[in-house]
């Protein structure tokens, strides 16, 4: 009897000793939620804060990159390398955001957290490159691969808006064209037509009825016009409208297979600086997906952050894309499984870069003489329906 009142004491004292650890365990976990949920908040609130501060200029924070590489490779001291660059810059705002950088330096702060808290939002990727280079002692390469990555990438971005300069200078001069004729020449032949009992050919009756209609009601039209692509252009700011408007561009002919090649080489290419350069790859999978601007291919790197992060291969996720080629997803699976993914994303976009030019040489063989013949059915149409009311005439007198 004693020994089962003993056991049951004991029984107490160890419940009364358990509760207390119990309690102090539970109130650990839901301190440390706390604090997880507050940093997450905190950083999703810096992230929402950097979205909307202005973006720094893209070429002067190239040439920034280029010039403090070769300086700190040199020698220099970092703080005196930065305070030299933030002199010799002409735009009155990027000097100011070099000027903010170097100060927080001065102060203390590493380069990548200075070039994070900077008053102008510089990209991600660059960020990265540059904490990777702080952590392993080798700033100065990462910064001569991060140069490399951002002249490439311009040069990409440049020739593309280059390939387009011509059929939007097209399409201005064939408005421009078309304009005048139905504004200014059509009125003047319309006054020789007048009061006469011959009936006109059908182009030119056609062509003279939208010549007074857009003379009378011109601001209609343009406010219409104006309206409509305000309107559209609030529509594809959303999400939905977004999304449409991605999948429609890759859609286009020859120009979304441009575009599609345009946004696996930039991808890539970023991809592998930031692995090489030694950024965790799931950081690097992340930063990726925000290079490109089409959200078919955002959500492709989320897949594989995704399944990156549950434990599974990042080739499933390409080979399961429409927009990736199979031959490439063969490839990264390839490297995948050896290991060598930086490697292989190097080589894919560099041959993606070439495969983009070629696309481009062949985008504008086709559009030069589409739109040339585009011009020339406009003008043409509104040529004959001038001159055919002169023939008939013409054709009557001699008669």
């Amino acid at each position: 009897m004693k020994s089962t009142f003993d056991f049951g004491a004991s029984d107490r004292n160890q419940k009364s000793t358990d509760h207390p650890l119990k309690s102090q365990t539970q109130s650990l976990s839901q301190s440390q939620t706390r604090a997880q949920r507050r940093a997450r908040g905190s950083e999703l609130s810096r992230n929402h804060a950097r979205l909307n501060l202005p973006k720094a200029n893209k070429n002067d924070v190239t040439w920034f990159v280029s010039q403090l590489s070769i300086m700190i490779e040199t020698g220099i001291p970092i703080s005196e390398a930065l305070s030299s660059l933030s002199q010799r810059c002409e735009r009155r705002s990027t000097k100011k955001l070099f000027m903010h950088i170097a100060n927080d330096v001065e102060h203390g702060k590493s380069l990548s957290i200075a070039m994070e808290q900077a008053p102008a939002r510089i990209d991600e990727g660059l960020i990265a490159l540059v904490q990777s280079g702080e952590e392993s002692g080798n700033l100065g390469t990462i910064l001569t691969k991060a140069h490399d990555y951002m002249s490439q990438e311009m040069l990409l971005m440049k020739r593309f808006k280059s390939a387009m300069m011509y059929p939007a200078l097209m399409v201005v001069v064939c408005v421009s064209v078309v304009l005048m004729l139905m504004l200014f020449v059509l009125p003047r032949f319309a006054t020789l037509f007048e009061g006469k009992s011959a009936e006109l050919p059908t182009p030119t009756r056609v062509l003279m009825g939208m010549s007074d209609h857009l003379a009378v009601y011109w601001f209609w039209w343009l406010f219409a016009l104006s309206a409509g692509l305000i309107g559209l252009n609030m529509w594809m700011a959303t999400k939905v409208g977004s999304i449409i408007r991605d999948r429609a561009v890759l859609g286009i002919p020859l120009v979304g297979k441009t575009l599609n090649t345009l946004y696996q080489a930039r991808a890539f290419r970023g991809f592998a600086v930031m692995l090489e350069a030694g950024v965790p790859i799931t950081q690097s999978v992340e930063i990726a997906g925000k290079i490109v601007a089409n959200k078919v291919h955002k959500d492709l790197w989320v897949d594989v952050a995704s399944r990156t992060n549950h434990g599974e291969r990042l080739s499933g996720a390409f080979a399961d894309s429409p927009v990736i080629p199979n031959h490439i997803a063969q490839m990264i699976e390839s490297g995948d499984q050896a290991g060598r993914l930086g490697f292989v994303f190097d080589r894919l976009a560099g041959y993606l870069e070439k495969d983009y030019e070629l696309s481009i040489k062949g985008l504008i063989q086709v559009i030069e003489p589409l739109m040339i013949a585009i011009m020339g059915v406009l003008v043409g149409f509104i040529a004959a329906a001038l001159m055919l009311p002169l023939f008939q005439a013409g054709g009557v007198m001699s008669s």
